[in-house]
């Protein structure tokens, strides 16, 4: 799946369940592109992307075309990012961060996801 970006139509919520469900951590940026500062972020998470590579996929969702997801997640300040790792909520922020505060959220959700796939101290599973 290629990132959602505001010039993509979000697929069905079936879609968005999917795409979140990954063993990867996934970024969601909930913005608004009428406010300066969500888009004042745009920079950021390509900064961000840069940084952490392919290990991370990153979707921006339009809270305006979007409501439901924004809903669903109770997404009420703007911007709003989320890490989703297996479907959960791995961490979330409203407001604006840096990169290099995004990606030491990103790398912390990484290492929970390889932690998680490793077997048991202690024995093997």
């Amino acid at each position: 799946h290629k990132p959602i970006t505001n010039h993509q139509s979000l697929p069905m919520k079936s879609d968005f369940d999917h795409l979140i469900s990954t063993h990867h951590p996934i970024l969601v940026d909930f913005y608004v592109d009428k406010y300066k500062v969500c888009r004042e972020m745009g920079p950021v998470l390509k900064d961000v992307k840069d940084r952490i590579g392919r290990r991370v996929k990153v979707l921006k969702i339009d809270v305006d075309k979007h409501r439901e997801l924004a809903d669903r997640f109770n997404i009420y300040g703007i911007p709003h990012l989320v890490i989703f790792v297996d479907g959960k909520i791995f961490w979330r922020h409203s407001g604006t961060l840096t990169a290099p505060e995004i990606v030491q959220q990103l790398e912390a959700a990484l290492q929970s996801s390889v932690q998680e796939g490793l077997p048991k101290e202690g024995g093997i599973e």
